[in-house]
């Protein structure tokens, strides 16, 4: 809900306020990876927007540490 607010004598014009319910700004608590498990969205994602949403138990690697797990996977995969 935006609301606006004049301020008379200030010489601005209207500005908006936000308001929000506190349920909207509460920290946000990620879930937790059990049994190897990392949790996933209904759509089979994972929603990692902030490195404060990674989930527990996890650990998130950047560049060729991420290919390497990959490569790792597929040539797994293949052998067993």
């Amino acid at each position: 809900m935006v609301i606006q607010l004049f301020q008379f004598g200030t010489g601005e014009g209207p500005r908006d306020l936000e308001l929000f319910g506190l349920w909207q700004v509460e920290d946000y608590v990620p879930p937790t990876a059990e049994n190897g498990k990392v949790p996933r969205n209904a759509f089979g994602n994972v929603e990692l927007f902030k490195m404060s949403m990674l989930p527990k138990g996890t650990v998130y690697l950047q560049g060729d540490e991420s290919y390497m797990i990959v490569l790792h996977q597929k040539v797994a995969k293949l052998i067993f």
